[in-house]
């Protein structure tokens, strides 16, 4: 892998929507690569703030809203998003903390969840709201949680910035960007 993991500016398509509404803010950290169509959302003073090489494919939607506190009381909310982590198509993520090196596979959902590192959430999975999945979990479409002990950390972020590498080439050819500081 040839990726100068010191350089590596975010590269976020102009059709992304990047929404910050009320006093909410997004950030991005190196390497980080956001699709045509996917939706970054941060609303009404909360924070979505994203590690380094994250990849976020088109019609991903990830959202930071206001959750209720004790007092039952809408209260801006800061949602982190860790380190290599992959969101494929059609994914929905909504005030969930991911820590790293997780795929969150198509078209699954989670809503108000932490999910720990290394975690393969497969195709189609709706996780119940404010579950916790553990490191080194594979979450199966009937909801069966199986560990995970053969996770190979230095063959995924290899992976992850390989992905980055050819995105990094292929993205620009036919999109246009925004330009935007870590």
């Amino acid at each position: 892998t040839n990726v100068n993991t010191t350089t590596t500016m975010p590269i976020i398509c102009r059709d992304a929507e990047i929404i910050m509404r009320n006093n909410g803010n997004v950030s991005f950290g190196n390497g980080c690569i956001v699709h045509p169509k996917a939706s970054i959302i941060a609303e009404d003073g909360c924070n979505l703030i994203f590690g380094e090489y994250n990849i976020i494919e088109e019609h991903v939607k990830i959202n930071a809203c206001p959750k209720s506190n004790s007092n039952n009381v809408l209260a801006p909310t800061t949602i982190y998003i860790g380190n290599y982590n992959h969101f494929k198509v059609g994914c929905i993520l909504e005030n969930t903390h991911v820590e790293n090196f997780n795929i969150i596979d198509m078209r699954s959902e989670a809503n108000d969840c932490m999910i720990e590192s290394k975690v393969i959430i497969t195709p189609l999975v709706k996780l119940p709201k404010r579950s916790s999945i553990k490191s080194s979990s594979i979450v199966l479409e009937n909801k069966l949680i199986i560990y995970n002990n053969n996770f190979k950390e230095v063959e995924f972020k290899k992976y992850i910035l390989d992905l980055y590498q050819l995105l990094s080439q292929i993205l620009p050819q036919s999109h246009s960007l925004h330009s935007i500081s870590v």
